[in-house]
């Protein structure tokens, strides 16, 4: 016959059944919002807009910040988290998300990100352990300088 046949294995797989649903659970806000719903926290921001957060992320879930970028803007952000995070940066286009950076198992980054198209970008934390963690984060948009033309 199948399933378990042990003590052991039918409480492993009571382990394996309550992870998925809180996996399930904890993911369910992320599909709704890559259903083309309305996003999280959205910025109608200046060209030059900064900010710096600090917030403890739940158990489980997830913290994204969206803004409006363009090509002709610049993303300068770093982070750092108390422990090991999942970070991407993704866009909206209608009820697709495209993925530009993914970084998996990641503490602390640094960096700059060019947008490739006018959109809504989304930087996005997601807690895997089942206890809050510390999410610090900063950014600043610049808008590039437009080249002069050379001097004759």
């Amino acid at each position: 016959m199948f399933g378990p046949k042990t003590t052991s294995e039918k409480v492993l797989l009571k382990y394996i059944l309550i992870t998925l649903v809180l996996f399930a659970a904890a993911l369910l806000p992320v599909l709704i919002v890559h259903r083309g719903q309305p996003l999280s926290r959205s910025h109608q921001i200046n060209p030059n807009a900064s900010d710096r957060v600090e917030k403890s992320l739940a158990p489980l879930t997830h913290h994204e910040d969206c803004l409006r970028l363009t090509p002709q803007m610049t993303l300068n952000y770093s982070f750092q988290t108390s422990e090991n995070v999942r970070f991407d940066i993704h866009r909206h286009e209608g009820a697709t998300t495209f993925h530009d950076i993914i970084e998996k198992n990641v503490k602390s980054q640094k960096a700059e990100f060019q947008p490739r198209s006018a959109a809504a970008y989304c930087l996005m934390w997601m807690n895997p352990y089942d206890r809050p963690i510390d999410l610090e984060y900063q950014f600043e948009i610049r808008k590039k300088e437009p080249r002069s033309a050379p001097q004759e």
